[in-house]
């Protein structure tokens, strides 16, 4: 799933509620298309610790979480008290 979204989500969306639904979007083509992905993934995620598949992740998908969700986003459509760092304090907003 996640080579899809790497490939099909476009960054230039910048309202974050629009770029999840992209996201979501992306994810049912892809369990329509592939439909034992699913069970798949669950038993691969059973199998391996969360540290072990963010680091797979993270290798054939650098920051892809991160970009998913942060890159390019106009912080301004928020209201002023949401403090994003808060949520991915890995995540400079300078990107």
């Amino acid at each position: 799933m996640l080579e899809a979204i790497d490939k099909e989500l476009t960054f230039e969306e910048k309202d974050l509620f629009t770029r999840i639904r992209q996201i979501a979007l992306i994810k049912i083509s892809v369990a329509v298309k592939y439909p034992y992905i699913i069970p798949f993934s669950k038993v691969m995620y059973e199998r391996s610790s969360r540290e072990e598949m963010m680091k797979r992740v993270e290798t054939k998908y650098p920051r892809i979480q991160e970009r998913m969700y942060f890159h390019n986003l106009d912080y301004g459509l928020f209201r002023e008290d949401i403090d994003f760092k808060k949520s991915y304090p890995d995540y400079s907003m300078d990107h």
